[in-house]
């Protein structure tokens, strides 16, 4: 008798198909949701040539899952999955035709999902980097930050003084930059970072004011000035501040921690520049650290602290909606006046490092995923760290060795 074996495999595929889309439904039924993916750097290349030829560029970083889309200035690119910390990209010949600086970002969607944290892409001609003309600032401690502040395709700087002010210096593209132009702050500015807050692409400020209790909020007008500031009042002492869209409506929020009383204040950005009141939300520890990541892969962005008195960090875990879960407190036997999040280790999970300026030593906490760390490895240094990059690369020499 004559059998049709292709025929005969419909109703079985049928029958699996129905299978798997049930098992989709449940797993999305169950509350499974994609990380909120957090893009490390660098970028490879890190640079392209204007007017030069397409390239793939390769991205790092934790949370990347199968359908993450790499946007390029905000529009998506053809992506392709390597793994959950690597993704690459094709960047077309018409992205590069003029000099410029390129926004890079990761999307995930629904369910969970969101867009991460930006880098910037440079679209320049190479040239020789020289340092002259060297503006110091004597008046206290400084924060720098750097983004293409008027558009025209060249990196600035954003320094901020405690005296009272940011300085803005323009880039010149060879590595110099044009005379500081201060704009007034809040009392005893620190912590500086860049995005644009009331969504109409000009990059915009917003400074910690450490004696001030305040953030200041300047809006960029797109040629490199701004207008003045506007306050908003946090906890006392405000030092790190973070930025990331806590309750996923598309505007940038702000978080800054709050010495004393040990605090973080969360301020939900409206998207037209301004800001609600701030919420607060106790810490374990006297802060001095601040960072921003989906650390238990739920796809909502949490908040993880470090200080000293006690020594230790505590998580707080987002909601989703702009609010947090309660802390959980992590011992440890070293403090952090500094703390970056990045994946050291290569497994695809947002571990931390921090700086303890008190033993001259960095450590890493590698994350399991679910909000929790284990410790890993702890590098004495040749002075007392202050600062610490996603690589680890220190301001002072480090050697490795095992915590």
């Amino acid at each position: 008798m004559w059998f049709n074996r292709a025929a005969s495999r419909r109703p079985v595929f049928a029958l699996i198909t129905l299978l798997l889309a049930s098992c989709g439904i449940m797993l999305a039924q169950a509350g499974q949701k994609n990380p909120v993916p957090f893009l490390s750097q660098p970028l490879e290349p890190a640079t392209a040539t204007p007017g030069g030829t397409h390239f793939t560029l390769t991205l790092h970083g934790t949370g990347f899952v199968r359908g993450s889309v790499v946007q390029w200035n905000g529009s998506g690119r053809p992506t392709t999955f390597v793994s959950s910390h690597q993704l690459r990209a094709k960047i077309g010949d018409e992205d590069i035709l003029t000099a410029g600086t390129a926004t890079v970002t990761v999307l995930n969607q629904q369910p969970g999902g969101g867009v991460s944290n930006l880098q910037y892409f440079q679209i320049t001609t190479p040239g020789v980097i020289t340092v002259s003309n060297a503006t110091n600032y004597s008046s206290g401690n400084t924060y720098v930050a750097a983004a293409d502040l008027n558009g025209d395709g060249k990196l600035d700087m954003v320094v901020s003084n405690a005296a009272g002010s940011v300085a803005v210096l323009l880039g010149n593209g060879d590595g110099t930059f044009q005379p500081a132009v201060q704009y007034g702050a809040g009392s005893e500015p620190e912590a500086v970072v860049v995005a644009d807050f009331n969504n109409d692409g000009k990059m915009d400020l917003a400074v910690s004011n450490h004696t001030g209790s305040s953030i200041s909020i300047l809006l960029g007008n797109g040629d490199g000035t701004f207008q003045p500031h506007v306050d908003y009042m946090v906890g006392t002492y405000p030092t790190a501040l973070v930025m990331g869209d806590f309750n996923r409506d598309g505007n940038v929020d702000l978080a800054v921690v709050n010495t004393a009383p040990s605090s973080i204040s969360v301020l939900l950005g409206k998207g037209d520049g301004t800001f609600a009141p701030a919420v607060q939300y106790s810490s374990m520890t006297t802060v001095t650290a601040l960072v921003v990541g989906d650390f238990n892969g739920d796809g909502n962005l949490d908040l993880v602290t470090a200080g000293y008195y006690p020594v230790g960090i505590s998580f707080f875990a987002g909601k989703g909606d702009g609010t947090f879960a309660p802390r959980k407190d992590i011992p440890l036997t070293s403090a952090a006046q500094a703390l970056v999040a990045a994946d050291f280790n290569d497994d695809g999970i947002l571990d931390l490092a921090g700086a303890d300026y008190g033993t001259g030593t960095v450590f890493t906490l590698l994350g399991k995923g679910d909000g929790t760390f284990r410790k890993g490895v702890a590098a004495p240094c040749k002075s007392s760290p202050l600062m610490i990059g996603p690589r680890i690369s220190m301001v002072t020499d480090c050697s490795t060795s095992r915590s």
